[in-house]
């Protein structure tokens, strides 16, 4: 098989191929000589519907249709976030993949890729979470409070009496614990708990406990644990 076009547009057409055969595909622009090449490999996979499942463990379900044969490989589930160039991949027995952890309102640019030669199309789309529910309970809400970040403290268990001024910043190299204290003037109560919150691009996933400073006042604090910030 072998054709020339001359097309005006960036749309050519080529009928009378098979899938089973393998395509080198050449465009090369009116002036010059150098073209660019495109190698399609015999049986092609093409990406016909992606689905996208937010899951109640904080993740991101994964899925797809497509048409040819399943790579006996596997898939490779590429994908960054945002504007970020940074990639992240996850590895696929299935035409599934779960991407953990799941950043709310955040833009999950995925691609998928083979291991082996075989070409596959379709296989680009994104994704945009949905935004977090706001913080509200205990009768303390996310506009009453204010957040500082510092260097995680020595100890296990640390209180916002602890921290002095001059400890608190907003620098850090990769490799620091982070932390952050939580302010309120609003009186309220609370119980020891858990909270999870990301921040940054890249992220780090942060699962703190949260120590109240103390019953009565407003304050309270909470840490990274092992947990290192990425930069």
């Amino acid at each position: 098989y072998d054709e020339t076009q001359t097309v005006v547009s960036t749309l050519a057409t080529f009928r009378g191929t098979s899938d089973a055969k393998a395509y080198t595909i050449e465009v090369t622009p009116a002036g010059m000589t150098q073209p660019s090449r495109l190698n399609i490999s015999a049986n092609p996979i093409t990406v016909t519907a992606f689905h996208f499942t937010e899951d109640e463990e904080g993740g991101l379900d994964v899925s797809w249709d497509f048409e040819g044969n399943a790579p006996g490989e596997g898939w490779l589930l590429m994908y960054s976030i945002n504007s970020s160039d940074a990639t992240s991949v996850v590895k696929c027995t299935e035409a599934k993949g779960t991407i953990v952890p799941r950043i709310p309102d955040t833009t999950y640019n995925i691609t998928l890729q083979l291991t082996s030669d075989t070409s596959i199309f379709g296989g680009i789309r994104s994704y945009t979470t949905a935004a977090a529910e706001t913080f509200s309970t205990q009768g303390l809400s996310a506009d009453k409070i204010q957040s500082r970040l510092l260097k995680t403290p020595d100890g296990t268990k640390w209180l916002a009496d602890d921290v002095k001024e001059e400890d608190y910043t907003t620098t850090f190299q990769s490799g620091d614990k982070l932390s952050m204290v939580l302010e309120s003037n609003s009186m309220w109560s609370t119980r020891t708990s858990t909270l999870c919150t990301s921040i940054g691009t890249p992220t780090a996933i942060l699962c703190p406990t949260w120590y109240p400073r103390k019953p009565s006042t407003g304050t309270t604090c909470f840490t990274t644990a092992n947990t290192s910030w990425a930069s």
